[in-house]
C-alpha cells in the first residue's frame, strides 16, 4: 500500500483502469477478488471520481474482498456524500437470507450484531440500526453490545467535557 501511495502520483495506475479489472474479474469468476482488494479500495476511494457507483465498489471491496465488516463500515462513516446507500447496503447484506433445513428462510443475527458492534466502535447511529432489526430476529448479546456502546458514548462525553474545561482554564492561564 506504502508502494502504491508512491506510484500512484506518478501515474502506475488509475481508478478507471481499477475499474476494469474488477469488471474483468467479475465476468471471469463468481463475485470480487481477494486479489489486492485493499489496495484497489485504496486507489478507487482516494484518486476516484467520487460517484456513487464508485462508492458501492469500494464497500464491495471491503466486504466480500477484503472481508472485513469493521472496513466497510468505516468507509461508510467517511464517505458521507453516498452514506444512506452505503449504510442500506451493509443492512442489506448483513441480514442475507439463508434457508434453513426445513426450506423456510431465516436471518441469522450473528453479522448484524458485528454490524452494530463495528457501528458503535465507529460512532454510527445505532438507533437506526436497531429499527432495522427484524421481528423475530435474535442477535446474540444484543443487551450487551448495547450497553457497552452507550458506556463508550458516556465515557466520550465525559472525556470531551473534560478537555474542554482544561482548555478553559488554560485560556485563562494565559
Amino acid at each position: 500500500l506504502s508502494f502504491l501511495k508512491v506510484i500512484l502520483k506518478l501515474g502506475a495506475i488509475g481508478p478507471v483502469e481499477v475499474g476494469k479489472m474488477l469488471e474483468i474479474e467479475r465476468r471471469g469468476g463468481a463475485g470480487v477478488s481477494r486479489t489486492l482488494a485493499l489496495e484497489l479500495a485504496y486507489i478507487a476511494e482516494n484518486y476516484g471520481d467520487d460517484r456513487e457507483s464508485d462508492a458501492q465498489l469500494i464497500l464491495e471491496l471491503y466486504l466480500k474482498g477484503a472481508q472485513s465488516l469493521m472496513l466497510a463500515v468505516a468507509y461508510a462513516q467517511r464517505a458521507r456524500e453516498h452514506s444512506a446507500v452505503l449504510w442500506e447496503t451493509l443492512v442489506e447484506h448483513c441480514l442475507g437470507q439463508k434457508a434453513d433445513d426445513d426450506g423456510e428462510s431465516s436471518v441469522d443475527g450473528t453479522l448484524f450484531g458485528s454490524l452494530l458492534e463495528a457501528a458503535a466502535l465507529s460512532g454510527a447511529d445505532l438507533a437506526k440500526l436497531v429499527a432495522r432489526i427484524p421481528p423475530g430476529m435474535q442477535v446474540e448479546g444484543l443487551r450487551p453490545r448495547l450497553v457497552a456502546a452507550v458506556a463508550d458514548y458516556r465515557l466520550k462525553v465525559q472525556l470531551h467535557a473534560t478537555a474542554t474545561a482544561v482548555a478553559n482554564n488554560e485560556k485563562l492561564l494565559l
